[in-house]
């Protein structure tokens, strides 16, 4: 049986077992077997093995560290493969060499290639050997970029760390963005246990790049590498950020300035030093990854779906943040990149995240952004919380805050994009909570371009 169509081989993915959907599910070493994960590479020919790589962790940031340090690659030349998740509108938007996505009829073709071994999983009939989307897709993303040629592949761990599909691979570097809670009913509800989990992906001997300020967990993480041999550098000791607007990264005797994000966010230039860290890291193995083409890459990152601006005069605003970490982020840049008379936000968020710390957070500083409505809202997601679950919480965050914001329930995400676009020129629309709602959104807007089918 070989699929013929993209629409076929997409729903015969999506018929797999995937965590991403999953309300809520036990995690263990059972249930993320990496075993079937190298069964899947071992079929293929051991693709992963063919290429440098570059393996990013951690609560937030790791997609836009990834973006960032693909950018840079392929400034200098580097011919560079992304895999990362989730995606915002199309599948395949997670795998992508120089910047393209897989076309739709390469992902049919490697589906086929799977077939066999994925039928010879079924029949085996042995509990957990059935791959998952996600183990399935991890493995086309290596076989296609080995066919593609790729140097060096950026890959965003899917999940924790330690038991993740990616985690099969020799990188070059691993990066741990962050610390902070998310995912507590898979990976812990303390730091320390999520760190324990992300710093998984320490290898022997490879060096290991964090902007971590969390004491506890960067002792975590410290342990870890000290255990495996394994080099750390810390943001802010040994990776050093100066500058505001144009800033410099320094790591050991190299420093590169005149550098520049056109990306919104006092954040992004934290993982901005990471990427240019790990550029340093790979610079040893392609010397074309000079100061120029670190300057180049950087200037051209674009962030799809992080603080990305669909229209001015009204402000709208899509951001992906989904904990209370990135909450914070979000509106620290709301706050120092963008004026406004009014701030409209319009939230999703999906079941297993901090509701309330995000909450809390957002009441806080009603009165400092201007907040003039919140408007909640579901995605297509079946973990997305609704409106009993949702209303309580932020009534209860404004009510202690002792603010007045308008806040309400809606189903038409569309309706709510149209009413924000046609605010006043001085008002702020931001659509935030959830990658889900970000797509959803994005999609909307791609929908209104010049040329977009009906």
């Amino acid at each position: 049986m070989a699929f013929k169509t993209y629409e076929e081989a997409r729903n015969f993915l999506f018929g797999f077992t995937n965590y991403e959907r999953v309300v809520d599910f036990d995690y263990n070493a059972s249930k993320l077997d990496l075993r079937r994960m190298r069964a899947l590479l071992e079929f293929l020919g051991e693709p992963h093995l063919a290429m440098h790589a570059v393996h990013i962790t951690g609560t937030k940031g790791k997609g836009s560290t990834a973006l960032m340090i693909a950018e840079i690659l392929r400034a200098a030349g580097v011919r560079t493969g992304a895999y990362m998740s989730p995606h915002l509108v199309r599948l395949e938007e997670r795998i992508c060499v120089n910047g393209e996505m897989i076309p739709e009829d390469e992902l049919v073709r490697q589906v086929n290639l799977l077939l066999p071994h994925l039928e010879a999983c079924a029949r085996s009939g042995r509990r957990f050997a059935t791959p998952t989307f996600f183990e399935i897709f991890t493995a086309i993303a290596w076989r296609y970029f080995k066919e593609c040629g790729v140097e060096v592949a950026v890959v965003e761990v899917g999940l924790g760390g330690r038991l993740d599909s990616t985690n099969i691979i020799a990188p070059d570097v691993c990066i741990i963005t962050n610390i902070s809670l998310d995912h507590t009913r898979q990976l812990g509800g303390t730091p320390p246990r999520i760190a324990a989990e992300k710093a998984g992906i320490v290898k022997p001997g490879v060096p290991v790049l964090t902007a971590v300020t969390d004491d506890e967990s960067l002792r975590v993480i410290a342990d870890r590498c000290r255990g495996a041999g394994a080099p750390l550098y810390l943001l802010g000791r040994d990776i050093l950020l100066e500058g505001d607007g144009e800033f410099s990264v320094g790591l050991g005797r190299r420093t590169v300035g005149g550098l520049s994000l056109k990306v919104p966010g006092r954040h992004q230039r934290w993982n901005a030093a990471l990427a240019v860290a790990a550029a340093f890291v790979l610079s040893e193995s392609f010397p074309a990854i000079g100061d120029g083409a670190i300057r180049a890459g950087l200037r051209r990152v674009e962030l799809p779906g992080r603080i990305e601006v669909t229209q001015r005069k009204p402000t709208v605003i899509i951001d992906g943040a989904h904990n209370a970490a990135s909450i914070e982020c979000l509106l620290d840049s709301l706050h120092d990149d963008f004026a406004c008379d009014s701030l409209r936000l319009v939230f999703a968020v999906v079941t297993g995240k901090d509701i309330a710390g995000m909450a809390r957070r957002i009441a806080e500083r009603a009165r400092e952004l201007k907040l003039e409505s919140l408007t909640l809202t579901g995605t297509d997601s079946p973990r997305s919380c609704g409106r009993e679950t949702l209303l309580p919480v932020f009534e209860q965050a404004l009510g202690a805050a002792g603010v007045d914001v308008r806040v309400e329930w809606s189903d038409d995400v569309r309706h709510l994009y149209d009413c924000a676009t046609k605010a006043p020129p001085g008002a702020l629309t931001c659509f935030t909570g959830s990658m889900y709602l970000a797509g959803r959104v994005k999609e909307i807007v791609l929908s209104t371009m010049p040329g977009a089918e009906t």
